[in-house]
């Protein structure tokens, strides 16, 4: 069978964390391509899988015009990179002092992440736009309004490729509303 999914694309490390955590119940979210591989990969240890399918809470609405300018950003935006050159540079978006940015990128400590996403939720605190890299998939409740591709791109350790739509939607999912 072919998948073309994140966990066949990183299989070694995918499945040493699937098959190594020490734990009674573990939850995957992920796109639903991913359930057979899984289910396969779980045989092997005869592990009960139980699989879930929840709504959404929101839907997706496309914008009709490009956003144009990182100048028209807006308190509740998500910008989404794929480099910490990028996340960095978006960081320093400050827009005459309108807005700062929370960072969260797949590198950073767990403890990190979860204060950058409680500064930018924070309805009190000034960090109003958050900058994001495709490892935000970390279960983080967000209170996003926008969610926007700074590009279509990406480095997957071999080549610069385009994004697929199965990781488009994942990212997307992981950071909807």
């Amino acid at each position: 069978m072919k998948y073309r999914c994140w966990a066949v694309k990183q299989g070694f490390s995918f499945t040493r964390a699937l098959l190594g955590i020490a734990a009674d119940e573990l939850h995957l979210c992920g796109d639903a391509a991913a359930v057979p591989v899984i289910q396969e990969v779980l045989k092997v240890t005869n592990d009960n899988v139980e699989v879930q399918t929840y709504g959404k809470l929101s839907s997706l609405v496309r914008l009709e015009v490009p956003l144009g300018s990182f100048s028209t950003i807006k308190t509740g935006d998500c910008i989404v990179t794929f480099s910490r050159q990028q996340i960095y540079k978006f960081k320093q978006i400050q827009d005459g002092g309108k807005h700062l940015c929370s960072v969260v990128f797949g590198s950073l400590p767990p403890e990190t992440c979860t204060r950058q996403a409680m500064m930018f939720n924070d309805e009190t605190s000034e960090f109003d736009v958050l900058v994001v890299s495709d490892a935000i998939g970390m279960g983080l409740n967000l209170n996003i309004s926008r969610i926007i591709f700074c590009t279509m791109k990406k480095f997957d350790s071999v080549d610069m490729r385009e994004l697929t739509v199965p990781e488009i939607k994942q990212i997307a999912v992981n950071l909807e509303i």
